[in-house]
Formats: structure tokens, C-alpha cells, sequence
């Protein structure tokens, strides 16, 4: 488990965490806010489009690897882990 925002969260739950944020603090609506993500990336990305479809307007998943029980892109999960913190840290900076 890691912390967010004072929260404690696993790691699949950081995007719509991070969503929830932006949407009450007054930095964006729903209705813009978007994320993206390709490869491995597209893991939390759609995993936030299925948990929350109604924190976003769109979704982008470029070339996505949804299917982490296979790992055909050789990933570790810690590598996986890390790819996931960069994107929300992305996602983060680009929204504020």
C-alpha cells in the first residue's frame, strides 16, 4: 500500500484518487479531464476508466497492455509499478 494525499491507496486506485483531487479542489471538471497512457501505462489508465468513468471525458490507451496476469512487454512489476507513479506524476503536473 502506498500513501496518497493522506490516504492510504493501492497503487490501482492512484489515478481516480488523483481525479477526485483535482475535481474538488476546483482545478478541472470531469467533463475535462482526460488521461492517456500506452503500453503498460494503459493498465491504471483504463483501470480508472472502469473503476470511475465518471471522473473523466476521455480516455486514450495507445497500444495498451491491459492483461498484466501475461506480461508480454517484460515488465516487472516493480518496473510496472514505477512506469504507473510516472504517469500520475505526468498526469499531475500537466492538470495543475
Amino acid at each position: 500500500m502506498k500513501r496518497f494525499d493522506g490516504h492510504t491507496a493501492r497503487n490501482d486506485w492512484l489515478l481516480p484518487t488523483a481525479a477526485e483531487y483535482l475535481i474538488a479542489h476546483g482545478y478541472t471538471s470531469a467533463r475535462r479531464l482526460a488521461g492517456r497512457g500506452g503500453s503498460a501505462g494503459a493498465v491504471p489508465v483504463g483501470g480508472a476508466l472502469v473503476r470511475r468513468p465518471d471522473l473523466f471525458g476521455a480516455i486514450v490507451l495507445e497500444v495498451p497492455s491491459l492483461n498484466r496476469t501475461r506480461p508480454a512487454d517484460g515488465l516487472t512489476r516493480a518496473q510496472h509499478d514505477e512506469l504507473t507513479a510516472d504517469i500520475l506524476a505526468f498526469l499531475l503536473h500537466e492538470l495543475t
